[in-house]
């Protein structure tokens, strides 16, 4: 590239023309856009906005947080301190955050534009943007629930055990697991034990109602002890996972199961009636 501008901040190539007759240049040797202004008298100049994703962030993808920068921002003069005022939701109104870095949760699946505002010192700005965007994502996860019986006698312990599986090739973060247990049943209280990766609530006692992280291949099992009604009686209880919004199940038919137990009177067993 040949240099036309070799003034005390940097190397400019490739002019281009902006709103009110600004121009902006590639500034060689810092990689940033810079820009020229006229100003007959003026001893202030306007900064230049600049905006850009923060590590770790996506254009696109599933409903997630996003977090942006504008480090890149400068301003010709000299020690001038700046302000970041940012509209994050695409509203079109400045006031959602301020600072050099903003983030926001994306919750709804469309795009949005994401602005920022430069100010300096002296009240001179500019306005720079951005689009980003939240598709659907995919979260194949199912489980398995059972407790390894079909009959219990009244008043004893019962185990389950559920486990929640991430089948898909994504994290999927935020699936909702929870369990249904009979009325009938009482004294519930569980556990969980993540695979690596994997979050869960540790304990908790009654149904699970849990909010889960779930990487790719990953799963979680929980154990869940109850005890059996004191009198005979058919023992229904379900367990579901649900993806979080802007997810889709590719297959629901392992998103729901239920585990059917009969509770057996126990006194054909009594002393004398051994069944022999």
């Amino acid at each position: 590239a040949t240099p036309f501008y070799d003034g005390g901040f940097a190397t400019a190539v490739q002019l281009t023309t902006g709103p009110g007759g600004d121009v902006f240049y590639a500034n060689l040797l810092t990689g940033r856009i810079s820009r020229l202004s006229y100003c007959d008298g003026c001893t202030n100049q306007a900064p230049s906005a600049a905006i850009t994703l923060a590590a770790g962030s996506t254009v696109g993808g599933p409903t997630r947080t996003i977090a942006f920068t504008a480090a890149n921002s400068v301003d010709p003069d000299v020690g001038d301190t700046l302000t970041y005022d940012w509209d994050l939701d695409g509203d079109g109104a400045f006031g959602d955050a301020s600072g050099v870095t903003a983030s926001r949760y994306y919750g709804d699946v469309r795009g949005y534009y994401v602005r920022v505002r430069v100010t300096d010192a002296s009240g001179a700005r500019d306005v720079q943007g951005m689009g980003v965007h939240v598709d659907s994502g995919t979260a194949d996860v199912g489980l398995a629930f059972d407790d390894s019986v079909d009959t219990v006698f009244p008043g004893a312990p019962m185990t389950y055990t559920l486990v929640v599986t991430n089948h898909g090739d994504t994290v999927v973060p935020g699936e909702w697991v929870y369990t249904h247990l009979s009325p009938f049943i009482v004294d519930a209280s569980w556990t969980c034990v993540a695979s690596p990766g994997a979050s869960c609530t540790e304990s908790g006692t009654g149904d699970v109602d849990d909010t889960v992280d779930l990487p790719a291949g990953g799963s979680l099992t929980y154990t869940i002890d109850a005890t059996a009604p004191d009198f005979p009686q058919v023992v229904v209880s379900h367990a579901s996972v649900y993806p979080p919004i802007g997810y889709d199940d590719p297959d629901f038919a392992d998103n729901d199961v239920q585990d059917v137990d009969t509770v057996v009177d126990d006194r054909l067993f009594a002393d004398g009636f051994d069944g022999t």
